[in-house]
């Protein structure tokens, strides 16, 4: 036991500290009755009410409103076009709104030449 160290009596003490307090726990059930009853009930009445939702609750698809492989495949690659239809789109407006503003720039550049020229 001397090699051992703190080792022993920890465990030693650790396990009357479990006694005292198994002891303790058993006394106090029996001195103050069962403080969990209020508690219990609670959650009972939830218990019973979330019973009462859960037909009303949708949890799962029926078997004959579930989709086959092909049909998601198809909605997946409608999905896939239709967001490449919308990045051509803001690229082609980028491209107006860039050319736009290009064709202003050099018609205030040609408006200020020719008013400066006469």
């Amino acid at each position: 036991m001397k090699g051992r160290g703190d080792y022993m009596q920890n465990f030693f003490d650790n396990k009357v500290q479990k006694m005292l307090h198994r002891r303790r726990y058993e006394g106090g059930k029996e001195l103050y009755g069962d403080h969990a009853r209020p508690m219990r009930e609670m959650k009972e009445e939830a218990q019973s009410e979330l019973q009462e939702l859960c037909p009303l609750v949708r949890t799962h698809a029926h078997p004959t409103e579930l989709r086959t492989r092909e049909e998601r495949c198809k909605a997946e690659e409608e999905l896939l076009h239709d967001e490449e239809l919308v990045a051509s789109e803001q690229v082609s407006d980028w491209l107006n709104f860039r050319r736009e503003t290009l064709m202003n720039r050099f018609r205030e550049e040609v408006s200020s030449a020719r008013g400066s020229c006469f």
